[in-house]
C-alpha cells in the first residue's frame, strides 16, 4: 500500500536513514524522494504498530530527525499508525498537510492521503 501511494505520486527514490540526532542514534522508518505536479518533495515517514493511538510525540521526534537529514526541499510528513491518531493530531494535521494512515487506509478501505505542502513546527511537545 505504500508502494502504491508513493507510485502514485511519481516515487524517484524510497529508503530508510540512520544517524544521530542531540547525541542520540535515531532513525526515520521512511524516507521518500517524490515528484509531484512537477514539484520535488522529500517525504518522511515514521509508523507506529502499537495498541494506543499516535500522538504528537511521534510527530515531534520526527520533525526534529528529519532536520538532521541534509539537501531536503519541501519537506511532507506522513504518519503510519494501526490504532489510529489522537484527536488533536489529527485536526493539526488536517490543517497543516501532515499525511496520516490508519490501518483502513493500509487496507484499502480509504483512499490515500494526498501531497500538500506543510509548515515545519514542532506541537504538542
Amino acid at each position: 500500500r505504500q508502494r502504491q501511494m508513493c507510485i502514485r505520486d511519481s516515487c524517484k527514490e524510497i529508503g530508510q536513514w540512520w544517524g544521530r540526532v542531540d547525541g542520540e542514534h535515531v532513525d526515520i522508518d521512511i524516507i521518500a524522494s517524490i515528484l509531484n505536479d512537477g514539484i520535488k518533495y522529500t517525504l518522511f515517514a515514521e509508523c507506529k504498530f502499537r495498541k494506543k493511538a499516535m500522538g504528537f510525540g511521534a510527530y515531534n521526534d520526527l520533525i526534529r530527525r528529519s532536520a538532521a537529514v541534509k539537501g531536503n526541499s519541501n519537506d511532507i510528513y506522513m504518519l503510519f499508525s494501526i490504532s489510529g491518531f489522537e484527536s488533536e493530531l489529527a485536526d493539526y494535521a488536517e490543517e497543516n498537510g501532515v499525511l496520516l494512515v490508519d490501518m483502513d487506509t493500509l487496507i484499502g478501505s480509504n483512499d490515500p492521503p494526498r501531497i500538500r505542502r506543510v509548515r515545519r513546527n514542532r506541537r504538542g511537545s
